[in-house]
């Protein structure tokens, strides 16, 4: 889903970039369309995912602890962001600062590649932790019940 999210980010940006002087002259709505379907695919992909992949790509002894440090950087970076692209907005313009916009999209999307698939497997299976598994004997099960109670 990230990549799909960051490919379509990548992808709308440029056209609002590209495309500004017209659609501000001549289609409002048109760029208004496509912002919002930015909106759309940023939390299809990438900010559904930010929840997901820190439990799973974590070992378990650390999960938690990692997760909110991931969770903080995310938040730093969110800070950083508004303060460099409102200054890149100021100097100069909307054209250059969602073309920049866009070249971090695909930043996101190459950064999407380093992060392990975990489709499949179990998180032990993931950790290499060891999994035990306990047979019950489900014949002796009465036995074992009136035994419990005695």
């Amino acid at each position: 889903m990230s990549v799909q999210g960051f490919a379509m980010m990548t992808i709308l940006l440029i056209i609002i970039s590209a495309a500004w002087v017209p659609m501000q002259a001549h289609a409002v709505w048109a760029m208004v369309i496509v912002y919002a379907l930015t909106f759309f695919f940023a939390n299809f992909g990438p900010n559904s995912t930010t929840f997901i992949i820190p439990g799973e790509a974590f070992p378990t002894r650390f999960r938690s602890t990692c997760h909110g440090l991931s969770a903080a950087a995310g938040k730093a970076g969110a800070i950083l962001g508004v303060f460099a692209f409102g200054d890149l907005k100021n100097k100069q313009g909307f054209p250059i600062t969602f073309g920049m916009l866009s070249i971090f999209m695909f930043a996101g999307l190459l950064c999407t590649y380093f992060v392990p698939e975990t489709k499949g497997l179990t998180l032990e299976e993931l950790n290499g932790d060891e999994v035990v598994v306990r047979e019950i004997d489900l014949e002796n099960m009465d036995k074992v019940k009136a035994a419990e109670v005695a």
